[in-house]
């Protein structure tokens, strides 16, 4: 398992519903998952 690179208070703030991801963190935490969350 990797290492937490983000505070817990970052990670509440991006689930808010108030923050814009760009396309590349969007990969990334698609691959995180292993889940597709962008279908083009």
């Amino acid at each position: 398992m990797q290492e937490r690179e983000h505070t817990q208070a970052e990670v509440s703030r991006w689930l808010s519903g108030n923050h814009n991801f760009t396309l590349a963190t969007l990969a990334k935490i698609s691959v995180a998952l292993g889940v597709n969350l962008i279908t083009v």
